[in-house]
């Protein structure tokens, strides 16, 4: 069996059921191509390699927050805060401790006796001005397409660092957690090496780069985690080794072939049948759904809504379309701040969807005669025309047969349906478009303010209520904040212009001699790689 990342179960650490014929169908493929691991050809009991998807494309701390780097570089760089691996709760990484002044300034408290891989000492002035360098808006890193009001940045003490912002920003710790802190000091000395050496405090330092096919990372001796109680994990290897594949195929036969010990990011199906229980799931940070056109006098019949929620057979789509898929409420996941483990997906219901269905016919709503049209992003994500497919079927059988399907490519059609998405002025278009959702912020105050809200990017529909819900909340923070967002959920969960289906799952492979739980951030750190 593979092992299974459930949502709803994570913090149980209990394994969702899977449906009768998932199993059977996921079975016969993994004893059809499932290939026994081969034992490490050159392994040392402290050293690993890895597979990665993708190359950094320099060693730049301020493009680190990019999933493609941090798979690197977040193990030799670190935050002033880290998350939690099982809750995604802010807990202490350079910073032991951290305080909201007021409404625009936050405080935070170093750790003592951290060193750089340089030798330098974790100050707090050398903090503020590295921070400085990484957001200046004069030097324009990637990183400022995070957003966020200007912060700037103080020492008021040896070891107290003040982060103040232009405006209130309730996302300050998210920006914080997604900013590792280089070394002043050699950002002074070296400034030509920029992106090309990189100088953190992580328990991993630089040793080589082989542009183009690996890089190699050893311990490092002196990290303060070695000793700290609450340090994110331990060093188990003295050496890494990241060898570049871009192919899936070609990071499962490194693994099968024992020449690494994880590979990262499969797909889910090739995963499953080629590595059977050696296929890990883990959460990722996208939602799919379905988005309605508010002003179509058939989608705006909320049991038309209603029915097609219930038409949708998500367990069984998300096992064998979407390579294990889980089953969502909202268009966000289980780390995002505000999401409603009150919430439960509507069952796969045809007999009740055909009911609703009629119903609204008999009361004058114009399902035979308006016609419908199901659209889709070609390579939108991994599976999509299938989904579409499915549904299509689906939608007939429940009798809404007025409907066609399309995949879209990428132009100026697929911007206006899927990315500018004016508010659906034509009753006459009845679009439901297949898409997806990332929460990179893993809040859901941003996806609510762009989806849900009267003049929401977005948004398809006005409820007022919403509005004034989330202009009270996003100044909230802590439990308040997830409290009120979760209430905003439920208002969404209940309007149903946006139809959830799924939270997507990563695949990694692990070799036998190593294990790997996945934390709820959906990263990959190597001090969450043990040997067994």
């Amino acid at each position: 069996m593979t092992t299974r990342f459930d949502p709803f179960r994570a913090q149980a650490g209990t394994a969702a059921p899977k449906s009768a014929k998932a199993r059977r169908m996921l079975a016969a493929g993994a004893f059809a191509l499932a290939l026994p691991l081969a034992a490490p050809l050159a392994a040392q009991a402290e050293t690993i390699a890895i597979a990665a998807l993708v190359e950094p494309p320099s060693l730049d701390v301020a493009n680190a927050y990019n999933a493609n780097s941090r798979t690197v570089l977040g193990n030799v760089f670190e935050g002033l805060v880290g998350r939690d691996g099982a809750t995604n709760e802010f807990v202490p990484e350079l910073a032991t401790a951290w305080e909201q002044i007021d409404d625009s300034t936050w405080q935070f408290t170093l750790r003592d006796g951290v060193t750089f891989h340089d030798g330098s000492p974790l100050t707090a002035a050398g903090v503020a001005e590295a921070l400085a360098y990484v957001w200046s808006k004069d030097n324009g890193f990637q990183i400022r397409a995070l957003g966020g009001p200007e912060m700037s940045f103080e020492a008021v003490s040896d070891m107290v660092v003040q982060v103040q912002t232009e405006t209130p920003d309730p996302l300050l710790l998210t920006r914080v957690w997604q900013t590792y802190v280089p070394s002043a000091e050699h950002i002074r000395s070296h400034p030509e090496e920029w992106g090309q050496v990189a100088v953190g405090t992580g328990p991993y330092k630089v040793k080589d780069w082989t542009r183009g096919t690996s890089i190699t990372l050893e311990d490092n001796e002196s990290w303060w985690g070695s000793s700290a109680a609450d340090a994110y994990g331990a060093i188990d290897f003295t050496e890494a080794t990241f060898l570049f594949r871009p192919e899936p195929a070609s990071r499962i036969a490194a693994l099968q072939a024992g020449e690494v010990d994880f590979s990262e990011r499969l797909p889910g199906e090739l995963c499953k049948a080629a590595l059977a229980e050696n296929c890990i799931e883990s959460p990722d940070t996208t939602s799919t759904y379905f988005r309605l056109d508010s002003t179509n006098p058939v989608l705006a019949d909320h049991r038309i809504r209603e029915a097609m929620s219930l038409a949708v057979d998500r367990e069984t789509i998300g096992e064998l379309l979407l390579g294990g898929a889980a089953p969502a409420t909202m268009i966000v996941g289980p780390a995002s701040t505000g999401y409603n483990r009150d919430l439960a997906p509507l069952p796969y219901d045809m007999e009740k969807a055909r009911a609703l269905v009629e119903a609204a016919k008999a009361d004058g709503v114009p399902v035979e005669a308006t016609p419908l049209k199901l659209a889709t992003m070609s390579g939108g994500f991994i599976g999509n025309d299938q989904v579409m497919e499915v549904m299509l079927e689906q939608l007939k059988q429940i009798g809404i047969t007025n409907v066609s399907a399309e995949v879209m490519e990428r132009g100026p059609a697929w911007q206006d349906v899927f990315i500018h998405a004016p508010k659906p002025t034509d009753p006459t278009r009845g679009l439901i478009a297949l898409h997806k959702h990332t929460n990179d912020p893993y809040d859901f105050a941003s996806t609510v303010m762009a989806f849900y809200t009267c003049e929401g990017r977005l948004s398809v529909a006005c409820n007022p209520e919403i509005d004034a819900k989330i202009a009270a909340a996003v100044s909230l923070v802590g439990a308040e904040r997830q409290a009120a967002l979760a209430e905003i959920a439920a208002l969404t969960y209940q309007d149903l212009w946006y139809i959830p289906l799924h939270h997507e799952v990563r695949f990694h492979g692990i070799s036998d001699r190593v294990s790997f739980e996945p934390p709820l951030h959906a990263g990959v750190r190597l001090t969450d790689i043990k040997l067994r």
